[in-house]
């Protein structure tokens, strides 16, 4: 991991937990915030993670709050993949 991943992961944490959610919420919320993204498939190694994935789930994101995650990514220099764009070959480190 770099340190700008760290940085990354730091910044998008502090935004949920402001939130009152985890960053794998946010992560699952994000996606699902895009009409691009047709589905996440989430694993679960019990239970309590399976509740916490649908938990994301729920979470709808205002187009505010896309909006500030992405600053966040931008911020810090990441690349999103455009997951429908099959000619798309980079994946995001």
């Amino acid at each position: 991991m770099t340190d700008a991943n760290w940085e990354r992961i730091g910044k998008l944490e502090a935004f949920a937990r402001i939130r009152g959610h985890g960053v794998g919420k946010l992560a699952i919320a994000w996606l699902l915030s895009h009409s691009w993204m047709c589905t996440v498939i989430a694993g679960a190694t019990g239970p309590e993670q399976l509740d916490q994935n649908l938990a994301g789930a729920e979470w709808k994101l205002t187009t505010e709050q896309v909006a500030e995650v992405e600053q966040i990514e931008v911020l810090i220099g990441f690349h999103r993949l455009t997951l429908c764009d099959p000619t798309s070959r980079s994946v995001p480190m």
